[in-house]
């Protein structure tokens, strides 16, 4: 998701803000792996994916259809 974001930026002379990569703070951080904590910051400020309430993000949690069809759609409209 996060490619997407910086190719659409790229791709429309637009200037992706690296601060949208700084540190947000899940109550299960810990649990992100390390490889995907800037990925993460990125979406989360970006309002794409949430977490799952009571400032959980759940990395390790199954990911339903109803949450894969939400993200989709706040992707395309943060695109937009």
């Amino acid at each position: 998701l996060t490619r997407i974001i910086k190719y659409h930026a790229e791709q429309n002379s637009l200037e992706f803000d690296e601060r949208l990569s700084e540190q947000t703070y899940y109550d299960d951080d810990y649990k992100i792996s390390d490889w995907a904590k800037e990925s993460v910051n990125i979406i989360s400020a970006c309002k794409i994916m949430l977490g799952v309430g009571e400032n959980r993000f759940d990395p390790q949690g199954i990911y339903s259809r109803e949450q894969s069809a939400v993200t989709i759609l706040r992707l395309y409209k943060y695109l937009d």
